[in-house]
């Protein structure tokens, strides 16, 4: 088994206090911290933050909170390697596997956390990392970028390909990383060491970057818990 660590800090610039959101009567990580419960793939669901309030929510839903996590790995500026590699040095040593989970992975199915579980327990030697993805809604072979007004095809030689000629790719969904401790004390990501990947229905992952995102995960929230009263 595995542990899984939720990253949880105060001082989201963009939209404030995003982790404790109220989604559908319930502060958004605490919908996250049920995900990894529910998918019994960790012996223990830890949140690392700074903030007591955000602190008090992890514990009433279920999660464990060792600690405030000190201001020198609460800034801006803090990557969350860095973050999990203090977690790596810190915690418990039993676990070979640490699975970060984002704290707005709210809508992440647990059924989700538990293939990739399964999927790092299978990993060979050298394989560090799981990590979430997500098709791009559009073939990005297609893109073009707009210079000076100018419209300009990144690759020219797709210009007459058409879209469904061209082989998918995917895109880091940011709703979970798992890793093998000593990945994370070694300082490894997911780009520079052997990674395998899962891929996500669209239905599962949101990034909250604008105080609209917060609509549109409540809309989202309420459509899933409507679909699940709703009988057969």
């Amino acid at each position: 088994m595995a542990i899984a660590v939720i990253p949880a800090r105060a001082g989201s610039k963009r939209v404030p206090q995003k982790n404790i959101a109220d989604i559908c009567g319930r502060p958004m990580i605490a919908w996250t911290i049920s995900n990894a419960l529910t998918s019994n793939a960790f012996d223990e669901v830890v949140v690392s933050t700074d903030c007591p309030s955000i602190a008090g929510i992890a514990k009433a839903a279920g999660a464990d909170v060792p600690g405030l996590r000190p201001p020198d790995l609460s800034d801006d500026h803090t990557p969350l390697d860095v973050v999990m590699r203090n977690f790596a040095q810190t915690t418990d040593q039993r676990h070979d596997w640490i699975c970060m989970i984002y704290a707005t992975a709210l809508l992440l199915e647990p059924a989700t956390l538990a293939r990739a579980a399964d999927l790092a327990g299978q990993a060979a030697q050298g394989e560090d990392f799981v990590m979430s993805l997500l098709p791009f809604p559009h073939p990005p072979q297609r893109a073009v970028a707009l210079e000076g007004g100018i419209v300009r095809m990144i690759a020219p030689e797709h210009a007459r390909t058409r879209t469904q000629d061209l082989p998918p790719r995917l895109h880091d969904a940011a709703q979970f990383v798992f890793g093998r401790r000593q990945a994370w004390l070694d300082g490894k990501t997911v780009w520079n060491s052997r990674t395998r990947g899962i891929a996500l229905s669209p239905a599962e992952a949101i990034d909250i970057d604008l105080p609209a995102d917060i609509d549109i995960a409540r809309a989202l929230m309420a459509g899933r818990i409507a679909s699940q009263e709703s009988p057969s």
